[in-house]
């Protein structure tokens, strides 16, 4: 062995060491967004009727907004029953937890058991990471920064990921199969259109996926695939949900508009999602540490895993689909929280072709580990949620926007009619209220009536 080979090994460790770096800097940052996080509108809304209980409020709401049943039994159960203002991070940090639980079960059905259970929480935090820093602002600050939209998208995609990465297992017990079942059940009443794709997923799973090694794992994935499907028959079928949709859906939009729409959304979320430098810096380290270690990675790859092609499609149509569906219904109008349900798809199945091509591949490429982590520093200097994160921070918007909600608070406790000044700016990466000048405006109204004012506007 000469001295270049030798100390490849070293390179490689070091480049790992600072892509570790990035993602534990990312953490940080996302944690310290976190903590300034606020309960605003919907929050408010939830805690007041949830004090009915959260199975009555999910059955009203099922039967006269939307059957996303179990999202709202969360939602109204646990916001009545703590004070949201001072237990919201830790409402987040648990939603957070279920998402981080679905990746880390595609990453261990995808790499396999030979990896221990440390190394695979640590590469599926290094996945939450970069899906926080690659997506836009404003789908983080709806989907993963506010309580509601937390519950709805990533607790949804965390079980559907959780879900399939347990069934995609050559080998299955009955507490997975069990635990699958539940989530593959409980997916859909988060959101359906999740719950769509589930059950895609799911039935691709069955036909393309690794041949079980026992008959439990083989009914398991069609117990799943069917509660899945019984899940999504029920949220789609709620007699609520045309209620909910003559308010938000465009009935006018006829086949070709809501096709058009569909096709000018997909067309523009992926051309930012390929646009963005950290992106592709994170697919080029998982080819090029895949390729380093592809002896140990071509032994633990198994089915789908070893088709790439499979895999790109994937990130392509389940990507796409995300966005795909809602835009196609509303004529062109997809909420932020849907396209970071999008985005995260898209990135997962683009890592995981990255790392089956890298697996497979016996070309040597000595400086590719630096190539890619200049590429990931490049794109996460340039324009990331990182950097906005940090700037943010640092210039104490967070902390002036936590401050400013805390004096709304206590100026709508005081009672009376309470006029409040609008916020002077908001971190790019939490939700504001959407409160107006109207005391009647729903998200004034329930403002005023969760802190006992009389009315309450928002004014200069």
């Amino acid at each position: 062995m000469t001295n270049a080979d030798a100390s490849r090994p070293d390179r490689g460790r070091v480049a790992a060491l600072a892509v570790g770096a990035l993602v534990a800097l990312c953490i940080v940052v996302a944690l310290a967004t976190l903590w300034f996080a606020q309960p605003v509108d919907d929050d408010f809304d939830f805690a007041l009727d949830g004090a009915r209980g959260a199975f009555a409020f999910a059955a009203d709401q099922y039967a006269n907004w939307s059957g996303r049943w179990a999202g709202f039994a969360v939602l109204g159960g646990t916001l009545a029953s703590v004070d949201p203002v001072r237990a919201y991070p830790w409402l987040l940090l648990a939603t957070w937890s279920v998402l981080l639980l679905g990746v880390a079960s595609g990453v261990r059905a995808f790499l396999g058991s030979a990896h221990t259970t440390g190394r695979t929480l640590g590469l599926a935090l290094a996945l939450c990471a970069i899906l926080w820093l690659t997506d836009d602002p404003t789908p983080i600050a709806d989907a993963l920064n506010w309580f509601p939209g937390s519950v709805t998208y990533a607790v949804s995609l965390g079980l559907a990921l959780l879900a399939t990465g347990l069934l995609a297992r050559v080998e299955v017990g009955v507490g997975r199969v069990a635990v699958a079942a539940t989530a593959a059940f409980l997916a859909p009443a988060f959101h359906e259109v999740i719950g769509v794709l589930l059950v895609l997923a799911l039935a691709a799973l069955l036909a393309c996926g690794p041949r079980p090694t026992s008959t439990l794992a083989r009914r398991g994935a069609w117990i799943a695939l069917a509660l899945a499907s019984i899940g999504s028959a029920i949220v789609v079928l709620a007699p609520g949900n045309g209620e909910r949709a003559a308010l938000t859906f465009d009935e006018g939009v006829g086949f070709a508009a809501g096709l058009d729409g569909a096709l000018h959304r997909v067309t523009h979320h992926g051309w930012w999602w390929l646009r963005d430098l950290a992106f592709w810096g994170a697919v080029a380290c998982a080819f090029a540490f895949a390729r380093r270690g592809r002896d140990d990675l071509r032994a633990a790859l198994a089915g789908a895993a070893r088709r790439p092609v499979a895999l790109a499609t994937c990130a392509v149509v389940f990507g796409a689909g995300a966005l795909a569906v809602p835009a196609f219904v509303t004529g062109g109008w997809i909420p932020h929280r849907m396209v970071f349900v999008g985005h995260a798809l898209f990135v997962l199945f683009a890592l995981a072709t990255a790392v089956s091509l890298g697996a497979r591949c016996r070309r040597p490429a000595p400086r590719l580990e630096w190539a890619a982590l200049a590429l990931l520093a490049v794109g996460t200097a340039y324009e990331s949620n990182l950097r906005r994160g940090v700037a943010d921070l640092v210039d104490g918007r967070p902390q002036r926007f936590a401050a400013a909600q805390a004096e709304r608070r206590a100026a709508a406790a005081a009672g009376g009619d309470v006029v409040l000044r609008p916020l002077e700016s908001r971190p790019r990466l939490l939700r504001g209220s959407v409160m107006a000048d109207d005391p009647e405006h729903w998200a004034n109204r329930r403002f005023a009536d969760y802190f006992g004012a009389a009315s309450v506007v928002v004014r200069d």
